[in-house]
């Protein structure tokens, strides 16, 4: 993988190219945000998330490419080309919108501190303690089927759980 801070070859840590085995059969091994349900309305969960650090760094234009952009100086920022030379675990979910996309950090960051991004576009950012509501869903959120349905459920969820 090309850094696009450097122009150089970024170094991906051998653990997470082994952890990506297993998340091809659909199991998950990388560290997620901590939450717990308060309520389940089928594929609708309410969340109450801890604390968590992320790193977000905007994606310049639409497209595939705007996005893998986007990506690569995220990763090279937490494979090591930050102030500190410092390596970070992988985690999930990337969280993307069209204007930006952002890594969850993993939980220790919150004890150890997060290293300096090099890359000035990378913007560092603590969230507080919150309660979301979450979709489950199986596919890739590009996905028209996935969409419309994630839709649907949305609507449906709000007229009959939503009160005021």
């Amino acid at each position: 993988m090309q850094s696009p801070a450097t122009g150089g070859k970024i170094s991906v840590p051998l653990t997470e190219y082994l952890k990506s085995i297993p998340e091809f059969v659909g199991i998950r091994v990388n560290e997620e945000p901590t939450y717990d349900v308060l309520e389940r309305t089928g594929d609708v969960e309410i969340r109450r998330y801890a604390p968590m650090a992320t790193a977000t760094v905007p994606v310049q234009a639409e497209g595939e490419e705007a996005r893998e952009e986007a990506f690569k100086r995220l990763a090279a920022f937490i494979f090591g080309e930050n102030q500190e030379g410092e390596t970070l675990a992988m985690t999930s979910p990337v969280v993307e919108d069209r204007r930006e996309m952002t890594f969850v950090l993993p939980k220790r960051v919150l004890a150890d501190g997060v290293p300096n991004p090099t890359d000035p576009s990378i913007r560092i950012a603590f969230t507080p303690s919150r309660t979301v509501a979450a979709l489950r869903y199986g596919g890739d959120q590009t996905t028209p089927t996935s969409a419309s349905t994630a839709g649907s459920c949305w609507k449906s969820w709000m007229a009959t759980s939503v009160t005021e």
